[in-house]
């Protein structure tokens, strides 16, 4: 569900030009995406074993938090470098904060090539995301 909408996004930007409306939805997509993992079998026991006294759930934690401090500060516990890149965190991290801006501070335009950087890193973050979701919790 999610990398299909972001494909849905990155055809707005690319086809119809509307940048903005791209970006949140892709931003969208990468939330459910996160959500989607936080509730797998795979997200529970990852955060169950990289995060043991934790005393909330990875889901209740995203719902309280939200998606930008869970990719901020959250993700670079869960995941290896090789599995979720350092810079492809940041990317999603800064794609999320320019969402934020035009929603919250009426951001007008953003930049052509910076959209299609975020959408990439976005599309990315959500493949590698879904693939985590869909896996079956190992022993590390």
């Amino acid at each position: 569900m999610a990398v299909h909408t972001e494909s849905r996004a990155f055809g707005r930007m690319t086809v119809e030009g509307e940048r903005r409306a791209a970006l949140i939805e892709a931003t969208t997509a990468l939330e459910v995406a996160i959500a989607d993992f936080c509730r797998s079998p795979n997200g529970k026991y990852r955060y169950g074993a990289r995060v043991p006294r934790a005393e909330k759930s990875a889901s209740n934690l995203l719902t309280e938090i939200g998606k930008t401090i869970m990719l901020q500060y959250v993700f670079p516990v869960l995941f290896e470098e090789e599995e979720f890149p350092g810079d492809l965190i940041k990317k999603c991290f800064d794609a999320n904060t320019t969402r934020n801006n035009i929603i919250h501070n009426r951001q007008r335009d953003v930049a052509p090539d910076e959209v299609e950087e975020y959408l990439t890193a976005i599309r990315d973050a959500c493949t590698s995301l879904h693939a985590f979701t869909q896996a079956a919790p190992c022993s590390e």
